[in-house]
Protein backbone atom coordinates (compact mmCIF):
# COMPACT_ATOMS: atom_id res chain seq x y z
CA UNK A 1 0.00 0.00 0.00
CA UNK A 2 1.69 3.18 -0.74
CA UNK A 3 2.54 5.53 1.82
CA UNK A 4 1.73 9.20 2.42
CA UNK A 5 2.57 12.09 3.98
CA UNK A 6 0.71 15.07 5.63
CA UNK A 7 0.12 18.65 3.76
CA UNK A 8 -0.11 22.30 4.71
CA UNK A 9 -2.74 23.55 5.68
CA UNK A 10 -4.24 26.87 3.87
CA UNK A 11 -7.52 28.55 4.40
CA UNK A 12 -10.23 27.56 2.22
CA UNK A 13 -12.05 30.03 -0.34
CA UNK A 14 -15.23 29.60 0.81
CA UNK A 15 -16.36 31.85 -2.02
CA UNK A 16 -15.95 29.23 -4.39
CA UNK A 17 -18.07 26.60 -2.48
CA UNK A 18 -20.85 27.23 -4.98
CA UNK A 19 -19.16 27.85 -8.23
CA UNK A 20 -19.96 24.45 -9.87
CA UNK A 21 -23.63 24.27 -8.95
CA UNK A 22 -23.91 28.29 -10.06
CA UNK A 23 -22.11 26.79 -13.23
CA UNK A 24 -24.38 23.28 -13.27
CA UNK A 25 -27.50 25.47 -12.64
CA UNK A 26 -29.83 25.65 -16.11
CA UNK A 27 -31.28 28.92 -16.42
CA UNK A 28 -34.82 29.18 -17.50
CA UNK A 29 -37.15 31.94 -16.85
CA UNK A 30 -40.70 32.62 -19.02
CA UNK A 31 -40.87 35.37 -20.84
CA UNK A 32 -41.97 38.94 -19.86
CA UNK A 33 -45.69 39.20 -20.20
CA UNK A 34 -45.93 43.39 -19.96
CA UNK A 35 -45.84 43.49 -23.95
CA UNK A 36 -48.61 40.58 -24.37
CA UNK A 37 -50.82 41.93 -21.55
CA UNK A 38 -51.07 45.24 -23.18
CA UNK A 39 -52.06 43.53 -26.47
CA UNK A 40 -54.69 41.34 -25.26
CA UNK A 41 -55.97 44.58 -22.90
CA UNK A 42 -56.31 46.54 -26.32
CA UNK A 43 -57.46 44.34 -28.02
CA UNK A 44 -60.43 43.20 -25.20
CA UNK A 45 -61.23 46.88 -25.72
CA UNK A 46 -61.99 46.61 -29.89
CA UNK A 47 -63.80 43.74 -29.21
CA UNK A 48 -65.32 43.40 -26.41
CA UNK A 49 -67.39 40.03 -27.44
CA UNK A 50 -64.32 38.33 -27.42
CA UNK A 51 -62.85 35.89 -24.49
CA UNK A 52 -59.01 36.52 -25.27
CA UNK A 53 -56.23 34.66 -22.84
CA UNK A 54 -52.56 33.63 -23.03
CA UNK A 55 -50.69 30.75 -21.18
CA UNK A 56 -47.50 29.93 -22.51
CA UNK A 57 -46.60 26.63 -22.64
CA UNK A 58 -44.18 25.71 -19.65
CA UNK A 59 -40.08 25.53 -20.81
CA UNK A 60 -38.60 21.93 -20.29
CA UNK A 61 -35.15 21.44 -18.97
CA UNK A 62 -32.94 18.29 -19.26
CA UNK A 63 -31.50 16.76 -16.38
CA UNK A 64 -28.48 14.94 -16.11
CA UNK A 65 -29.77 11.86 -17.42
CA UNK A 66 -31.55 13.35 -20.52
CA UNK A 67 -35.21 13.39 -18.71
CA UNK A 68 -36.97 16.46 -19.35
CA UNK A 69 -39.09 17.85 -16.69
CA UNK A 70 -40.96 21.43 -16.17
CA UNK A 71 -39.65 23.70 -14.00
CA UNK A 72 -41.11 25.70 -11.05
CA UNK A 73 -41.98 29.09 -11.86
CA UNK A 74 -40.76 30.52 -8.25
CA UNK A 75 -37.40 28.25 -8.42
CA UNK A 76 -36.74 29.21 -12.04
CA UNK A 77 -37.34 32.73 -12.02
CA UNK A 78 -35.18 35.12 -14.17
CA UNK A 79 -31.71 35.65 -12.23
CA UNK A 80 -29.94 38.82 -12.12
CA UNK A 81 -26.55 37.16 -12.51
CA UNK A 82 -25.09 36.85 -15.83
CA UNK A 83 -25.68 33.60 -17.56
CA UNK A 84 -22.72 31.60 -18.01
CA UNK A 85 -21.69 30.46 -21.64
CA UNK A 86 -22.66 26.39 -22.08
CA UNK A 87 -19.50 24.36 -21.94
CA UNK A 88 -18.98 23.12 -25.48
CA UNK A 89 -18.91 19.18 -25.87
CA UNK A 90 -21.52 16.31 -25.89
CA UNK A 91 -25.35 16.82 -24.92
CA UNK A 92 -25.78 14.65 -21.61
CA UNK A 93 -26.67 11.22 -22.47
CA UNK A 94 -30.42 10.11 -22.56
CA UNK A 95 -30.57 7.60 -20.10
CA UNK A 96 -27.37 5.87 -19.86
CA UNK A 97 -25.58 4.98 -16.74
CA UNK A 98 -21.43 5.81 -16.79
CA UNK A 99 -19.33 2.51 -15.87
CA UNK A 100 -16.37 3.35 -14.37
CA UNK A 101 -13.16 1.51 -13.85
CA UNK A 102 -14.86 -0.19 -10.61
CA UNK A 103 -18.04 -1.12 -12.14
CA UNK A 104 -18.29 -4.98 -11.38
CA UNK A 105 -15.26 -5.42 -8.73
CA UNK A 106 -18.16 -5.10 -5.99
CA UNK A 107 -22.01 -5.26 -5.34
CA UNK A 108 -22.44 -1.61 -5.01
CA UNK A 109 -19.65 -0.34 -7.33
CA UNK A 110 -22.47 1.66 -9.09
CA UNK A 111 -23.69 3.40 -6.12
CA UNK A 112 -19.74 4.39 -5.68
CA UNK A 113 -19.76 5.82 -9.66
CA UNK A 114 -23.31 7.62 -8.72
CA UNK A 115 -21.77 9.28 -5.42
CA UNK A 116 -18.49 10.22 -6.63
CA UNK A 117 -20.83 12.18 -9.53
CA UNK A 118 -22.40 14.37 -6.56
CA UNK A 119 -19.37 14.85 -4.86
CA UNK A 120 -17.59 16.31 -8.22
CA UNK A 121 -20.27 18.54 -8.64
CA UNK A 122 -20.80 19.94 -4.99
CA UNK A 123 -17.03 20.34 -4.22
CA UNK A 124 -14.73 19.49 -7.56
CA UNK A 125 -15.47 22.88 -8.64
CA UNK A 126 -11.86 23.57 -9.11
CA UNK A 127 -10.90 19.81 -10.86
CA UNK A 128 -13.48 20.67 -13.42
CA UNK A 129 -12.55 23.86 -14.50
CA UNK A 130 -9.19 21.65 -15.60
CA UNK A 131 -5.96 21.44 -13.92
CA UNK A 132 -2.99 22.47 -16.16
CA UNK A 133 -2.04 19.39 -16.89
CA UNK A 134 -5.42 17.62 -17.13
CA UNK A 135 -4.73 16.33 -20.82
CA UNK A 136 -1.74 14.51 -19.74
CA UNK A 137 -4.61 12.44 -18.39
CA UNK A 138 -7.42 13.36 -21.03
CA UNK A 139 -6.07 14.82 -24.03
CA UNK A 140 -9.63 15.92 -24.83
CA UNK A 141 -10.27 17.25 -21.90
CA UNK A 142 -10.93 21.36 -22.81
CA UNK A 143 -13.58 20.24 -25.76
CA UNK A 144 -15.95 17.79 -22.97
CA UNK A 145 -18.96 19.79 -21.47
CA UNK A 146 -19.77 19.37 -17.74
CA UNK A 147 -21.11 15.82 -17.35
CA UNK A 148 -18.41 13.92 -19.51
CA UNK A 149 -15.54 15.99 -17.42
CA UNK A 150 -17.57 15.08 -14.21
CA UNK A 151 -17.90 11.37 -15.61
CA UNK A 152 -13.87 11.86 -16.67
CA UNK A 153 -12.84 12.49 -13.09
CA UNK A 154 -14.93 9.83 -11.57
CA UNK A 155 -12.42 7.38 -13.81
CA UNK A 156 -9.38 9.25 -12.28
CA UNK A 157 -10.54 8.60 -9.01
CA UNK A 158 -11.54 4.63 -9.40
CA UNK A 159 -7.74 4.38 -10.84
CA UNK A 160 -6.57 5.59 -7.78
CA UNK A 161 -8.64 3.76 -5.91
CA UNK A 162 -7.82 0.57 -7.69
CA UNK A 163 -4.09 1.14 -6.49
CA UNK A 164 -4.59 2.33 -2.66
CA UNK A 165 -7.40 -0.18 -1.95
CA UNK A 166 -8.09 -2.32 -4.47
CA UNK A 167 -11.44 -1.30 -4.66
CA UNK A 168 -11.83 -2.95 -1.09
CA UNK A 169 -13.99 -0.39 0.99
CA UNK A 170 -12.87 -2.01 4.10
CA UNK A 171 -9.22 -1.79 3.59
CA UNK A 172 -7.06 -0.98 6.34
CA UNK A 173 -2.95 0.00 6.26
CA UNK A 174 -1.23 1.33 9.07
CA UNK A 175 1.52 4.30 8.40
CA UNK A 176 4.00 3.74 10.67
CA UNK A 177 6.12 6.72 9.93
CA UNK A 178 3.17 9.06 10.62
CA UNK A 179 2.41 8.66 14.10
CA UNK A 180 -0.30 8.75 16.25
CA UNK A 181 -3.94 10.00 15.00
CA UNK A 182 -4.91 12.69 17.80
CA UNK A 183 -8.13 11.50 16.86
CA UNK A 184 -8.26 8.20 17.36
CA UNK A 185 -4.66 8.29 20.15
CA UNK A 186 -3.37 5.41 18.15
CA UNK A 187 -0.86 4.84 15.33
CA UNK A 188 -2.44 6.46 12.00
CA UNK A 189 -4.69 4.42 9.94
CA UNK A 190 -5.39 4.50 6.52
CA UNK A 191 -8.63 3.40 5.43
CA UNK A 192 -11.66 2.50 3.31
CA UNK A 193 -11.78 3.01 -0.74
CA UNK A 194 -9.05 6.21 -0.73
CA UNK A 195 -7.35 5.32 2.10
CA UNK A 196 -8.07 8.39 4.76
CA UNK A 197 -7.67 8.69 8.16
CA UNK A 198 -9.51 10.49 11.10
CA UNK A 199 -7.13 13.06 11.46
CA UNK A 200 -8.01 14.32 8.24
CA UNK A 201 -11.10 15.98 9.20
CA UNK A 202 -9.10 17.84 11.53
CA UNK A 203 -6.24 18.77 9.06
CA UNK A 204 -9.10 19.75 6.34
CA UNK A 205 -11.66 21.42 8.16
CA UNK A 206 -10.32 24.89 7.70
CA UNK A 207 -10.30 24.25 3.85
CA UNK A 208 -12.27 22.32 2.67
CA UNK A 209 -16.51 23.04 2.23
CA UNK A 210 -18.15 22.41 5.82
CA UNK A 211 -19.55 18.40 5.66
CA UNK A 212 -16.77 17.04 3.23
CA UNK A 213 -14.79 15.18 5.52
CA UNK A 214 -17.69 13.80 8.12
CA UNK A 215 -16.22 11.56 9.64
CA UNK A 216 -17.56 10.01 13.56
CA UNK A 217 -14.42 8.44 15.56
CA UNK A 218 -16.89 7.99 18.67
CA UNK A 219 -19.67 7.08 16.87
CA UNK A 220 -18.02 5.21 14.76
CA UNK A 221 -16.66 2.48 18.10
CA UNK A 222 -20.16 0.81 18.07
CA UNK A 223 -19.45 -1.26 15.06
CA UNK A 224 -16.67 -3.44 14.17
CA UNK A 225 -13.39 -2.66 12.35
CA UNK A 226 -14.64 -3.88 9.25
CA UNK A 227 -18.37 -2.50 9.35
CA UNK A 228 -18.74 -0.47 6.38
CA UNK A 229 -21.25 1.87 8.51
CA UNK A 230 -18.07 2.84 10.39
CA UNK A 231 -18.05 6.73 8.84
CA UNK A 232 -14.52 6.20 7.46
CA UNK A 233 -15.16 3.23 5.51
CA UNK A 234 -19.00 4.52 4.18
CA UNK A 235 -17.71 4.67 0.43
CA UNK A 236 -19.93 7.92 0.06
CA UNK A 237 -18.16 10.01 3.08
CA UNK A 238 -14.77 8.23 2.18
CA UNK A 239 -14.80 9.48 -1.33
CA UNK A 240 -16.45 12.78 -0.87
CA UNK A 241 -13.61 13.63 1.32
CA UNK A 242 -10.58 12.02 -1.07
CA UNK A 243 -12.48 14.55 -3.49
CA UNK A 244 -12.55 17.68 -1.31
CA UNK A 245 -8.91 16.88 -0.26
CA UNK A 246 -8.12 16.37 -3.86
CA UNK A 247 -9.95 19.68 -5.08
CA UNK A 248 -8.10 21.56 -2.55
CA UNK A 249 -4.86 20.16 -3.96
CA UNK A 250 -5.40 21.79 -7.38
CA UNK A 251 -6.86 24.78 -6.00
CA UNK A 252 -2.89 25.00 -4.58
CA UNK A 253 -1.06 23.98 -7.18
CA UNK A 254 -3.61 23.36 -10.57
CA UNK A 255 -2.33 20.32 -11.04
CA UNK A 256 -3.27 16.49 -10.48
CA UNK A 257 0.41 15.11 -10.28
CA UNK A 258 2.93 17.10 -7.99
CA UNK A 259 6.21 16.47 -6.45
CA UNK A 260 4.84 17.54 -3.09
CA UNK A 261 1.52 18.17 -1.68
CA UNK A 262 -0.16 15.79 -2.93
CA UNK A 263 -1.86 13.62 -0.27
CA UNK A 264 -1.57 10.02 -1.90
CA UNK A 265 2.07 8.68 -3.12
CA UNK A 266 -0.16 7.24 -6.42
CA UNK A 267 0.12 10.66 -7.62
CA UNK A 268 3.27 12.27 -6.26
CA UNK A 269 5.85 13.02 -9.30
CA UNK A 270 8.88 12.03 -7.33
CA UNK A 271 7.86 8.93 -5.98
CA UNK A 272 8.77 5.18 -7.70
CA UNK A 273 5.76 3.88 -5.75
CA UNK A 274 3.88 6.04 -8.19
CA UNK A 275 1.08 5.05 -10.36
CA UNK A 276 0.91 7.75 -12.61
CA UNK A 277 1.28 5.63 -16.24
CA UNK A 278 -1.55 3.31 -15.51
CA UNK A 279 -3.70 6.39 -14.02
CA UNK A 280 -3.09 8.04 -17.44
CA UNK A 281 -3.30 4.67 -19.75
CA UNK A 282 -6.95 4.22 -17.51
CA UNK A 283 -8.85 7.41 -18.26
CA UNK A 284 -7.24 8.07 -21.67
CA UNK A 285 -8.98 4.79 -23.27
CA UNK A 286 -12.38 6.91 -22.30
CA UNK A 287 -14.20 7.22 -25.66
CA UNK A 288 -14.64 10.80 -25.12
CA UNK A 289 -10.93 11.35 -24.23
CA UNK A 290 -9.59 9.94 -27.14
Amino acid sequence: MPSREKSPVIPYDASKRNEVSRRLAVRTSLPSMKPFALYFILLGLALPSCDVGFAPAPLAMQSRDGASSTPDPVADSPSTDSPTPPTPGTPPSSGTTFKALWSGKHPQADEWTADAQASLANFGDALLAGPTDVTDFCPRFSRLGTNERIDFFVQFIAAMTKYESSFNPALRFTETSMGNDPVTGVQVQSEGLMQLSYVDELNYRAVVPAGACDFDFQGDKRYTIKDLRRSILDPKKNLTCAIAILNRQVERYNKLAVSSGAYWAVIKTDRSTNKLPEIKAITKALPFCQ
